[in-house]
C-alpha cells in the first residue's frame, strides 16, 4: 500500500504458528485462508483467519482500505459475521466474491458475491474470478468469467444465450462496485 504495508493470503491445512500465535488446523479436509498485515519492517500488524477456502485471490489497496476478490465452492460464504448467499444450483459451483477490509485494523466492511440463478450441474458452472482493478476514486472493478447461462452481480442479471455447461465456454464478465460495494453495473461484453 501506500505506507509500504504488504498484505499476503495463506491456505492453511494444519496448525500454523504465526509471530508466536498458534492458529488452529482446520477441520479434515478443509482449508482455511489467513489474511496477514505485514508492516514496512516487516512485522506482522494483523492476522485474520477466513474459515473458508478463498480460491484464486486478488488483492488490491486504497487509501487505508484492502479489498480481496476471488472465488469460493458452496451456497454461501461467511467472513466475519457477515454470510452472503452464492449460487442457488449446486453446493459445488464456484462464485466470485468481493470483500473490503479496513487496512488498520483488518476489520470487515462488506462482503459480495455473484449468484448463480440458472444451471444444469456442477461441472464448470458458476463464474470464476479472473482480476480485480481498483479506480482513482477506490470503486472496484471485478473481472470474471461466466460458466453458467444466468448469474447475478447484486440486482444485475447477466445471461446469454449458450449453454455452457455443455460447451465448456466462458463469457467473460466486467462488474463495477463503488467504494461503498453498491453494484454500478455489470456487463458480459
Amino acid at each position: 500500500d501506500n505506507n509500504k504495508n504488504v498484505y499476503a493470503l495463506l491456505e492453511i491445512q494444519a496448525a500454523i504458528t504465526i509471530d508466536n500465535v498458534l492458529y488452529q488446523a482446520p477441520p479434515q479436509s478443509e482449508i482455511h485462508s489467513l489474511i496477514i498485515k505485514f508492516n514496512s519492517n516487516g512485522q506482522i500488524a494483523w492476522v485474520k483467519r477466513i474459515n473458508e477456502f478463498l480460491i484464486q485471490p486478488k488483492i488490491k489497496t486504497y487509501n487505508n482500505e484492502i479489498f480481496i476478490a476471488g472465488q469460493y465452492k458452496g451456497m454461501s460464504l461467511t467472513i466475519e459475521n457477515t454470510t452472503v448467499s452464492g449460487n442457488q444450483v449446486h453446493p459445488q459451483l464456484s462464485e466470485t466474491f468481493l470483500a473490503k477490509f479496513n487496512a488498520t485494523n483488518g476489520s470487515l466492511q462488506w462482503l459480495r458475491t455473484s449468484e448463480t440463478t440458472v444451471g444444469v450441474n456442477e461441472n464448470n458452472m458458476g463464474t470464476h474470478c479472473v482480476d480485480l482493478e481498483l479506480d482513482q476514486n477506490g470503486n472496484a472493478v471485478l473481472i470474471a468469467n461466466l460458466f453458467s447461462p444466468a448469474v447475478k452481480f447484486g440486482t444485475t442479471n447477466v445471461s446469454f444465450v449458450t449453454n455452457n455447461a455443455v460447451s465448456n465456454n466462458a463469457v467473460t464478465v466486467i462488474a463495477k462496485y463503488s467504494n461503498a460495494g453498491n453494484v454500478s453495473w455489470a456487463k458480459a461484453p
